[in-house]
């Protein structure tokens, strides 16, 4: 499930910009996470070309609102007790304020 997962942001990335740095950065996370943590090298992989991927975006939707997407999933975890359901809410929230004009 992960592989396809970072298969698709890999490609998603590639497609939208239609630049190689996408791609450079998904492959420069494994290379590093295959050095690091080879045992759990998926996990770290996504995890930091997540954190890249967010770093890289344009956040100017989120500036605005900055604490929404983290009220969103602390309120929904505390209601639901759920960490799937509360990360879902939140992810949700986030790209709903991005697509929104500025």
């Amino acid at each position: 499930m992960f592989t396809a997962l970072f298969v698709v942001l890999a490609v998603e990335a590639s497609l939208t910009g239609r630049r190689l740095a996408g791609p450079l950065l998904a492959l420069g996370c494994a290379g590093v996470a295959h050095l690091v943590a080879p045992g759990q090298m998926l996990l770290v992989v996504m995890g930091a070309y997540g954190v890249l991927l967010l770093a890289r975006a344009d956040q100017s939707a989120v500036r605005r609102r900055p604490a929404r997407p983290v009220a969103v999933t602390a309120a929904t975890h505390l209601w639901k007790r759920r960490t799937l359901l509360s990360l879902a809410a939140g992810t949700l929230t986030y790209a709903a304020l991005l697509a929104l004009p500025p």
